[in-house]
């Protein structure tokens, strides 16, 4: 017979391999990526760097 840490055991790989198998980000993973967005921008901002110039770059291009 199985006993309960076993059970406790099986039932925490189950989880773990569902959470890894997912084929889109859920709530938490989405909400954590937006801030690390804006810390990035801000940090850049902070530093004085330059915005993202390679649309910039490819619209001066397309453009003539």
């Amino acid at each position: 017979m199985l006993s309960p840490n076993m059970l406790q055991q099986s039932k925490m790989n189950t989880e773990l391999i569902v959470g890894e198998t997912q084929p889109y980000p859920g709530r938490a993973e989405k909400k954590a990526l937006k801030r690390a967005e804006k810390a990035e921008r801000e940090f850049r901002i902070s530093k004085g760097y330059e915005k993202e110039r390679f649309w910039i770059r490819l619209w001066r291009k397309i453009k003539g």
